[in-house]
Order: structure tokens, then C-alpha cells, then sequence
């Protein structure tokens, strides 16, 4: 009988030992979690629910969001999946023939494309030798090979070395409307500083089907403008509002006509890090140090005015990259700095998608430096589910956590405490194989 009950204590100290309260610890888990906010969706929504996450949840939580939790109102975990609704793009490559290769000196060059056929094609690219130019491009499509139609106009290449220092960039890109014209005629005009021949040194062409990015509008600040003489360009510090926001492109505003400037495109989260630097003890040392700047996009802003016709393009397309802070350098050359009205954006939509059930409340936790990248079957099969049906829901204020807790300052963590338990433990053991010894020794009456 003694021996049976010190057993069955030794077994229940096991079981505290690894953990077997599997509630506690889901508490516990929960209160390393520094903010709550309320999920709003339909009254019926079963189903896939899709809920934007606004700035408060991208500047709080983990950039990379391994951090996030939807937690139903019964303690239950929910599977969740963090997506940025950029679209997608399909490209299918042409190889037409080439023919009547010409040139006017000292104004164009040509040549005609033949598919063979019927082809659908929206894109040509076009490359053409030499540095710091701006190419007129005019394309012309028919049926016959003998009547033409223009089908693009006021197309342009670019090719441009930037200030003491900077990238080189360039446009070779012509964008067409979608037709499936058999043969293609595509003209490059010579620019005033060109030699009297510009070769077209090759073409290609392509079909571009894009499911277009889910996209919002977007307030840019604008945190400084300084003139740089060195480079000769003006230097815009901007905040999107947001940490590792994703942009689909950049729209300025100025107050000035006809002109025409390169524009490099930079990014970071911060200006400081804290960051552990190795020591040759073996230690580390915290020292803080500055982020630099990544590159993330460049392009021209132009305006131009001739007679009825106004071409203009105040907008930058991004690289995907995701910064709250971006550093804009627009290079003025001998030009004046141009008048900066305002600065707006689109940004890419970032959603948490997972499975709810009718009848149930659901809350997004978030805001814990050290989770863990869960690993849901949801991934998966999203794609299936969501062809059933999705409902849009809405995240509601955000509240800190009445549970919260780093784990450091409130008393031992979960280590120090298995240690303890694992003390206690042995403890346990070493009196139960004493006791155990003992009743053996007892002569039977």
C-alpha cells in the first residue's frame, strides 16, 4: 500500500515536470502577446474570413508577422495564414521574325515583325546602344503587311547614368494594347545627340496576363527636402506610416511644366538598430548603429507639353520591397529643383485569412518579439477554400493585453521552473527508493 501511493505520487510529479496542462500553458503562451484587438466579420460567416492588417498591427508586430494568433472566444488556437495580396503575373514569350531592317540617318530606324499568324501580344522590349538617351518609340500593326495602323505613340526608352555615385538605370519596355495583328512595324527616333544610325540591337516581344494587387491609397509625409550640390539632386526623406509596407508605386505632384528627371528610390524600417557586435573574448557588446538605405526602384518623372498634346508621368513603380521610410532623390542636372505639391501612394493590401465558424468571436493577438513561425496545414489548402466563399472582416480597436508579461521581471520562467519541478522530482525519487528500501527491511510479523 505505501509503496503503490509513493508510485502514484511520483507518477503526478512526472506529469508536472513535462508539462501535461496543456490550458496553463496555452495562458501562458497567450501573455507573452503585448496586443488584442477584436475580429468583425459577418453574423454568418462561415468560411474563410480575409481581415486587412493596418499599420497599429505592421508596426507592432514582427516584421516578418511569425507572431500573430487568432484565438476563438472557446481558448481555441485558429490556423491563420498572413498574405500580400500582390497579384500575379503570367508572361508567355514570341519569337517573331524579323525583317526590313532600315534607317534614316540622323532620324530613325525600323524594322517589321512577323508572328506567322494570329498571336496575342501586349509587350515589347527593345534594346538600342549608348548612354543618357530618350528614344522616341511609335508601333504600327496590320493584318496584310501592307496596311497600317498606328497602335502605339509617344512610347519612350530610356537609358540614364545618375549623379557622382549613383546607379545607372533604364526603360526598354514598350507597353502595347492587347491585339492579335500578324505583322508589327516598330519605328526609334533619333534623339538630337545620337549618331546618324541607332541600331535596334534586338527585340522581343510577349503576351503579360496580370491578375492585378489589391491595392489602397495612401498619405505619404513628407519628413524633409534638402538640395545635394554634389549630385545635383533634391532628396525627399518620406514615411508611409507603416513598418515594412509594400508599395505599388509612388505619385508625385509638382507645380512645374516640361521637364524630365531621373529618380532613385531607397528604403528602411528605422534609422537606428541595436545590434550584439562579437568581442574577442568570446562576449558580445550592444552597440547601436545607423540602417543603411537599400535600393528599391528607379524611373523619371517627366511632363511635357507640345501644342494639344501633354505626355506626362509624376509616377514611380516600386520594386516590391517593403519600408516604412524612403529616401527620394530626383536628379536636376543644371535644371532648378522642381516645386513639390504633395506626395501620395498605393500600397499593397497585407491580409490574415482563416477558417471561421458561425456563431463563434474571434480575437487577433500579436506583438511577441520571440514566437515561433506556426506551421498550419492551412497554407495548403487555402487556395481550395477560399473558392467556396470569403467574407470580409475588419479588426476592431487595439487593446494591450491585461495578461501581458515578458516572462523576465514577474518571477521564474518556464526553464527555471521545469528545473525546480525537476529538483523536486528528484527529490521525490531519492525518498521513494529510501521508503522503498526501508518497508523491505521490516521482518514480516
Amino acid at each position: 500500500m505505501i509503496v503503490r501511493f509513493l508510485l502514484n505520487g511520483a507518477c503526478l510529479a512526472t506529469l508536472l515536470v513535462s508539462g501535461a496542462f496543456p490550458n496553463a500553458l496555452a495562458q501562458d503562451n497567450l501573455s507573452r502577446f503585448e496586443f488584442i484587438r477584436s475580429i468583425q466579420g459577418p453574423p454568418d460567416g462561415e468560411g474563410i474570413w480575409r481581415v486587412p492588417l493596418d499599420a497599429q498591427v505592421q508596426n507592432a508586430a514582427r516584421r516578418d508577422f511569425a507572431d500573430l494568433r487568432v484565438v476563438s472566444d472557446d481558448g481555441t488556437e485558429v490556423a491563420c495564414v498572413v498574405r500580400l495580396e500582390a497579384g500575379s503575373e503570367q508572361v508567355t514569350p514570341l519569337t517573331p521574325a524579323v525583317h526590313n531592317r532600315e534607317f534614316v540617318p540622323g532620324k530613325n530606324s525600323s524594322l517589321v515583325l512577323d508572328f506567322g499568324g494570329r498571336v496575342m501580344k501586349n509587350s515589347l522590349r527593345i534594346s538600342t546602344p549608348g548612354k543618357n538617351f530618350r528614344r522616341e518609340v511609335k508601333v504600327e500593326a496590320s493584318e496584310d503587311g501592307k496596311q497600317w495602323s498606328v497602335i502605339r505613340e509617344q512610347a519612350f526608352l530610356f537609358q540614364a547614368e545618375v549623379g557622382q555615385g549613383g546607379r545607372p538605370f533604364s526603360k526598354d519596355e514598350v507597353e502595347l494594347p492587347a491585339g492579335d495583328q500578324r505583322y508589327l512595324k516598330v519605328w526609334v527616333f533619333n534623339q538630337g545627340s545620337d549618331p546618324r544610325k541607332v541600331e535596334i540591337e534586338s527585340i522581343s516581344a510577349a503576351m503579360i496576363q496580370r491578375a492585378p494587387p489589391t491595392l489602397e491609397p495612401l498619405e505619404i509625409s513628407v519628413l524633409s527636402t534638402r538640395e545635394d550640390p554634389q549630385s545635383k539632386s533634391t532628396e525627399l526623406i518620406l514615411d508611409t506610416g507603416a513598418r515594412g509596407r509594400v508599395l505599388e508605386s509612388v505619385h508625385f505632384s509638382f507645380n512645374d511644366a516640361n521637364f524630365q528627371r531621373a529618380v532613385s528610390v531607397e528604403g528602411r524600417d528605422a534609422e537606428v538598430e541595436e545590434v550584439d557586435l562579437p568581442l574577442e573574448d568570446g562576449g558580445a557588446r550592444r552597440v547601436r548603429r545607423e540602417i543603411p538605405w537599400q535600393a528599391i526602384a528607379s524611373g523619371t518623372v517627366r511632363r511635357v507639353s507640345a501644342g494639344e498634346v501633354t505626355e506626362s508621368g509624376e509616377a514611380i513603380k516600386m520594386g516590391g520591397a517593403g519600408f516604412r521610410f524612403l529616401r527620394i532623390k530626383i536628379y536636376n542636372g543644371d535644371d532648378p529643383p522642381l516645386k513639390l505639391r504633395e506626395v501620395r501612394g498605393e500600397a499593397v493590401v497585407r491580409s490574415l485569412l482563416f477558417p471561421a465558424v458561425s456563431g463563434r468571436h474571434y480575437r487577433l493577438y500579436y506583438g511577441n518579439p520571440r514566437a515561433k513561425q506556426p506551421k498550419y496545414d492551412l497554407a495548403q489548402l487555402l487556395p481550395r477554400l477560399e473558392q467556396v466563399r470569403v467574407s470580409a472582416a475588419s479588426l476592431g480597436a487595439e487593446e494591450r493585453n491585461p495578461a501581458f508579461t515578458t516572462g523576465e521581471a514577474a518571477g521564474p520562467g518556464r526553464v527555471t521552473r521545469r528545473l525546480l519541478l525537476g529538483g523536486a522530482l528528484a527529490l521525490v525519487l531519492s525518498v521513494l527508493v529510501w521508503l522503498i528500501r526501508s518497508v523491505r527491511r521490516v521482518p514480516a510479523n
